[in-house]
């Protein structure tokens, strides 16, 4: 798993915490068996010249993502859950059924550069959308040197105020001289970059553009700086009784770090490649998990795996 996949598992554990109120913990679902019916959007997409545009992209930004296309009318319907949002009160965060005001509807005409962007709440069935010339985002892909990077996978997240978000993954890949170009998309919105490249770290949202500077046609970012994998690490995954631990899940994570998994040998030792700085690595066999702290370059690193520990039956 990279690093930018766990950023996504970690933001979205950071959206639905548990939470307390009044020293009770509340449970992440509603306690209410009248859950919400499934709420449904239903509109049409025209283009500049007001006409129905068929095989639109349409994703919505809301508690779920969901993606749907324009049907050949220009006609388009998605269903979705409403989800209690969390709101802030003096007992802490707790959860509420009020409508969520800043859910938003993206629509990408990518063969004619044409895109827009609609704020809805949960009380929104009937929603057209008309779209404008698009936002195209340019860049370079390079490693610390200023030298290009070729064949870099670049991902892009779509945000409205850092509330609910897309995040589309390999939406360019870089050329021979490491530019990427990214078209279609909406205005006003806030987006991150994100890359990796064979070979190379990664990014996790480092890379912000914000809403005020999107107002616009065309818009050149710096470049994506990406840190070269080049140094060993390595070590052995011993078990609680000292003995090595063959076939141990070992991954990595970090800033910029790749995020690289694989599996240790007979005799419990792992080798991988990452890049210089800090770097946390995680080895786990049938759900137990040891964890430590390293930095690129190391290559004795050990390992140890916990007792497991099995729950009582019920």
């Amino acid at each position: 798993m990279s690093s930018f996949q766990k950023w996504v598992l970690v933001f979205g554990a950071a959206l639905i915490c548990n939470v307390v109120c009044r020293g009770h913990a509340i449970p992440s679902e509603p306690t209410n068996p009248d859950h919400r019916p499934g709420l449904t959007i239903k509109g049409t997409v025209f283009d500049p010249s007001g006409a129905p545009a068929p095989g639109v992209v349409l994703s919505l930004l809301a508690p779920q993502e969901r993606q749907t296309k324009s049907d050949t009318k220009g006609e388009y319907t998605i269903t979705w859950a409403g989800q209690p949002p969390l709101e802030r009160r003096k007992e802490g965060l707790v959860p509420n059924w009020e409508p969520v005001p800043d859910c938003s509807m993206v629509a990408r005409d990518l063969e004619h550069n044409l895109a827009t962007g609609h704020d809805f709440d949960e009380t929104t069935t009937n929603l057209n959308l008309h779209l404008q010339p698009g936002l195209t985002i340019s860049t370079k892909v390079v490693d610390l040197d200023g030298n290009p990077i070729s064949n870099a996978e670049v991902y892009l997240t779509i945000s409205r105020s850092f509330s609910w978000s897309l995040t589309i993954p390999r939406v360019g890949q870089s050329d021979a001289q490491g530019l990427v170009r990214i078209p279609a998309l909406p205005q006003g919105y806030q987006y991150f970059l994100d890359a990796w490249a064979p070979g190379y770290g990664t990014t996790a949202r480092r890379n912000l553009i914000h809403e005020a500077d999107t107002r616009t046609n065309r818009l050149d970012v710096p470049a994506i700086v990406l840190k070269r994998a080049d140094l060993k690490l390595a070590g052995q995954v011993l078990g609680s009784d000292g003995k090595p631990v063959a076939a141990a899940r070992v991954s990595t994570y970090g800033e910029g770090q790749p995020g690289v998994t694989t599996h240790t040998d007979a005799n419990g030792r792992f080798l991988m490649n990452v890049c210089e700085g800090p770097v946390s690595v995680n080895a786990t066999l049938a759900g137990v998990t040891g964890q430590t702290d390293a930095k690129g370059g190391d290559t004795d690193l050990i390992i140890r795996l916990p007792e497991s520990r099995q729950l009582p039956e019920p």
